[in-house]
C-alpha cells in the first residue's frame, strides 16, 4: 500500500475555508472514484488552528501517480493558493505494517 500526506498551514481563520474548498469540489469522491484508491481523509489539528492534513492510500505508487493527473487536484492548487501561508509539504510512504 502507498500513502500520501499534504501538509497544509492557512492563512490566520482560512482553515475553514479550506476544509469548505475541499467539500465544494468533492475531492475526497473523486479520489474514491480512481483506480487503486483505498482511503482518503482530511484532517484539521485540534491543536493549531492554521493547520490541516490530507492523507490518501493507494494500492500502489502508480495508481497514486495517476490520482495526481487527475483535473480536480489543478482546480484545488489554485483555489487553496490564497488560503494558505505556503505551499503544501507533500510525502508518499509505503505501508510495511497496518491493523484497523
Amino acid at each position: 500500500m502507498t500513502r500520501s500526506t499534504f501538509s497544509y498551514r492557512t492563512k490566520p481563520g482560512k482553515r475553514d475555508d479550506l476544509v469548505r474548498t475541499f467539500e465544494r469540489l468533492a475531492v475526497l469522491e473523486a479520489a474514491s472514484e480512481e483506480p487503486g484508491f483505498l482511503a482518503a481523509e482530511l484532517h484539521v489539528s485540534l491543536e493549531d488552528e492554521e493547520e490541516a492534513l490530507f492523507f490518501s492510500a493507494w494500492a500502489s505508487p502508480e495508481h497514486y501517480e495517476r490520482w495526481l493527473a487527475h483535473p480536480v487536484l489543478e482546480t484545488l492548487d489554485r483555489e487553496l493558493a490564497p488560503l494558505l501561508a505556503g505551499g503544501p509539504e507533500s510525502r508518499l510512504y509505503r505501508v510495511v505494517e497496518a491493523a484497523s
